[in-house]
């Protein structure tokens, strides 16, 4: 778990005005955040979780990078974007291993 949350910190780390991150695996079928930044990051992960569907999962689904660059923009998934607006997230960057 040590080794995960060097990758979330380093994801933040390598991006720039980056605020949170997380790691996320799908494991038996569900997703679930095995290490995070902060809890904005494990709380956009949960908000995904229980909508079944979000750009973090989008991305493992389909094995692609997906992108937001503007929340108030995006329809795609609007209980993550209203979720992460509230805590001031302006965009998302999920990326497949």
């Amino acid at each position: 778990m040590e080794s995960l949350q060097r990758i979330a910190s380093a994801g933040c780390d390598l991006l720039t005005n980056c605020a949170a991150s997380s790691v996320t695996i799908i494991t038996a079928g569900r997703p679930v955040t095995l290490a995070a930044t902060n809890e904005v990051a494990a709380g956009l992960d949960q908000t995904q979780y229980d909508a079944g569907d979000g750009p973090c999962l989008t991305a493992a689904r389909h094995e692609r990078i997906v992108r937001i660059d503007d929340f108030a923009g995006d329809e795609r998934w609007p209980r993550f974007r209203n979720a992460g607006r509230e805590p001031g997230a302006a965009s998302s960057l999920s990326v497949p291993c």
